[in-house]
């Protein structure tokens, strides 16, 4: 009866009918074969080209065979095993694809390759399977953190250190999230009143007078375009040390032309960058309020109409105020809507207490009116308190209150 063999190295099955002698001689046999395969074996061969020969002359190659072998010389690059001269087959990587790199089979040490078809695949690590301690790495590693949120940075190749304040040229910070969501947030935690969580800096060689640093924001267009909107400008005016002086300036995009100062500040004024370019609110944007100093002046045209302001006191100062007396709606009885007013009579017109600060009566020139006081008023015409007053046609008079019950007529009464 024929002995089988096993599939992977060939060792023989000794049959129970065989002889005693056979069957104890091929039992022998496959325990040294066993001996020598569970062994590493030594490779000849050079030039990354490794030769195996395992004694037990193997008829062929066969998926799963495992070697433990002892590299003879370090390769150089791709390398390959011979097995008993069955054919030279390429050596990977553990990935099975990968050729190996110089130096990854080390003379004099050991490594397990299977068959896996095709190639011959390292079950052992190599020296590329891992990132070089190369210079940068190895500076990374002599850092020494000390205290806060450091950073790593680098000053020259292959320098680094660790910082609290780091150095940089440009940060872009991009956030694709909902408008309440910043793209970027700058933390001061310090336990204080006030703190600076945000310092820009413009640092010239060779300062100069009216230097400046601004901050651009920008927005897309209709087209796509990332354009300069808006643009805030920090202006040192001044740059000598210990008189130094600034201005804060604002400037807008308007007519597609590129953005251009409008208005800034200065540390005693708020001021148009060109004259006469910008007004103070509008038609349809009004403020709800002016409040001024006292002795605060309003200046128009440069100094062509000043008014100067004192206690209880607006003067023009320069120039001549002109004032029209606007015309009342009313025509007959005034109220407190005509305050201040002209009211042109088309008939009689009774004075109450206290219905409007001082007004102008006129007639048209159709006829003469007359005026009445009303219960519990005094009304002084010509001097003297009387119940009636009349006011010639095409005439203008005055009604002055004293008090809420008392009135003074002047001009065309009688």
């Amino acid at each position: 009866m024929a002995d089988a063999n096993t599939s992977l190295y060939g060792l023989v099955k000794p049959e129970v009918g065989a002889s005693a002698d056979t069957w104890g001689t091929k039992l022998n046999a496959d325990l040294d074969d066993l001996d020598v395969l569970l062994g590493a074996i030594v490779l000849t061969g050079s030039s990354s080209a490794y030769v195996l020969t395992t004694g037990l002359s193997l008829a062929a190659y066969a998926t799963n065979q495992r070697f433990l072998v002892k590299w003879n010389h370090t390769n150089s690059g791709s390398a390959t095993l011979n097995v008993d001269s069955l054919g030279a087959k390429t050596i990977k990587k553990r990935d099975a694809s990968t050729n190996c790199s110089a130096s990854d089979l080390v003379s004099g040490q050991y490594g397990i390759v299977v068959y896996d078809g095709t190639n011959f695949v390292l079950l052992t690590l190599v020296a590329s399977d891992f990132q070089p301690l190369d210079a940068t790495l190895t500076a990374l590693a002599a850092l020494s953190w000390s205290s806060g949120n450091a950073v790593v940075q680098f000053t020259a190749a292959d320098t680094v250190s660790l910082t609290l304040t780091p150095s940089v040229s440009s940060v872009t910070a991009s956030q694709g999230a909902a408008a309440t969501t910043p793209s970027a947030t700058f933390v001061n935690t310090t336990d204080n009143a006030s703190v600076r969580v945000l310092r820009l800096e413009g640092d010239r060689a060779t300062p100069a007078a009216n230097d400046e640093t601004y901050v651009s924001f920008y927005l897309s267009d209709s087209a796509g375009t990332q354009e300069e909107f808006v643009r805030i400008t920090a202006r040192a005016t001044t740059v000598s040390n210990g008189t130094e002086a600034s201005s804060l300036r604002f400037g807008l995009r308007t007519g597609g032309a590129a953005v251009a100062d409008l208005f800034g500040m200065q540390p005693n004024n708020l001021f148009p960058v060109t004259n006469a370019t910008v007004a103070l609110g509008g038609t349809s944007n009004s403020w709800t309020g002016l409040f001024l100093a006292s002795t605060a002046t309003i200046n128009f045209a440069s100094s062509n109409v000043v008014l100067t302001h004192s206690t209880g006191l607006l003067t023009v100062t320069t120039g001549a105020f002109v004032s029209r007396v606007a015309l009342s709606t009313e025509t007959t009885t005034p109220t407190s809507a005509s305050a201040n007013k002209k009211m042109v009579l088309t008939g009689g017109a009774t004075i109450n207490s206290g219905t409007a600060d001082d007004f102008y009566f006129m007639d048209p020139g159709t006829s003469a009116r007359t005026i009445t006081r009303g219960s519990g008023m005094t009304m002084y015409v010509n001097g003297t308190d009387s119940a009636t007053a009349t006011l010639a046609a095409n005439q203008l008079g005055a009604v002055h209150y004293r008090s809420a019950t008392v009135v003074v007529l002047s001009g065309a009464f009688s």
